[in-house]
């Protein structure tokens, strides 16, 4: 949305003309007073000034939208008759984004706007705004407030437990080194063994899993580097690994009663040998014994029939 804010009719409805020719949602406003009221109601992405209006000019009325905070972020471009080379600087400095003096061609106007929304979407994408309500599974940080709450309970913490646990919930996923954290959260450079930051550790997992079961996993340990805050394993992902688990039990299950029947009737026919209610064949497989095959249980010696081999 773009406002602009002019006298005369004539080029303020052949200015709105043109861009929204151009696809840019505009409206117009003749004084300062329906200006301020449309301001109260939606914050637009650009404004456009003439200077000399009446009652309240342009400049005066930039002064006051720089000063209040909800609209100092407004991109604001001067569109007047005075195109002096003072006049320029005097607006620019009062704090215009652009200048562009009467007559101009809405061709250009509409580019200028382009331009200004485009600076504005980039300044408004780099511009990184700390969060202060960090949630990491059932873990809940507010920074403002310095609680933390687990499972909805409260957990007392220390200045740098907290301290600790805000720098890794605040980088999410990834993994921080005991280096990187002494640095960030204790403000110091060490280059050595120490166990300042293990025991922190002990201790916050210790005291979120107090308050919530389970809550102390979503601090992981990453051997051989650091530690790093993620959420615990979702049940769907626990309930597929143990599936997963299962088929595979299953099937070695299988696969070795079909060798144990197998090796029934190769073996008892060539031994001659009845495996009696309650025997059973023994796979060995671990070890040394892996493939080995022994018989538990009662056996009895069948005698080799004439023309039996």
């Amino acid at each position: 949305m773009i406002y602009y804010v002019e006298d005369e009719v004539n080029i303020r409805e052949l200015a709105l003309y043109a861009l929204k020719q151009a696809g840019l949602e505009a409206e117009g406003f003749p004084s300062a007073g329906p200006f301020r009221q449309a301001l109260t109601e939606r914050v637009p992405d650009l404004i456009l000034l003439n200077i000399m209006l009446p009652g309240t000019d342009g400049l005066a009325l930039l002064a006051e939208l720089r000063r209040d905070t909800r609209y100092a972020h407004i991109p604001v471009m001067m569109l007047t008759a005075k195109g002096t080379e003072f006049d320029k600087v005097v607006g620019l400095d009062a704090g215009a984004d652009d200048y562009l003096a009467k007559p101009f061609g809405m061709m250009e106007l509409v580019s200028r706007c382009n331009a200004l929304l485009r600076r504005a979407a980039r300044v408004a994408a780099n511009t990184s705004v700390p969060v202060d309500l960090l949630e990491c599974g059932p873990i809940e940080l507010d920074r403002d407030a310095r609680e933390v709450r687990a499972g909805g309970v409260p957990v007392e913490l220390t200045l740098k437990e907290f301290d600790l646990l805000a720098e890794l919930m605040s980088n999410l996923g990834r993994v921080l080194s005991r280096a990187q954290l002494l640095e960030r959260v204790w403000e110091i450079t060490y280059v050595g063994e120490t166990r300042t930051v293990d025991a922190h550790v002990q201790t916050l997992r210790h005291k979120l899993s107090v308050a919530c079961p389970g809550a102390e996993e979503c601090i992981q340990t990453v051997r051989g580097v650091g530690y790093r805050a993620k959420g615990p394993v979702e049940n769907g992902e626990r309930r597929g690994r143990f599936r997963t688990r299962h088929i595979c039990e299953q099937a070695s299950q299988f696969a070795h009663a079909h060798v144990r029947r197998a090796f029934r009737r190769v073996f008892c026919r060539d031994a001659g040998c009845d495996l009696g209610r309650g025997s059973r064949v023994l796979l060995g497989v671990r070890g040394r014994r892996r493939g080995a095959v022994a018989l538990r249980g009662p056996c009895h010696r069948i005698p080799h029939r004439q023309g039996n081999r």
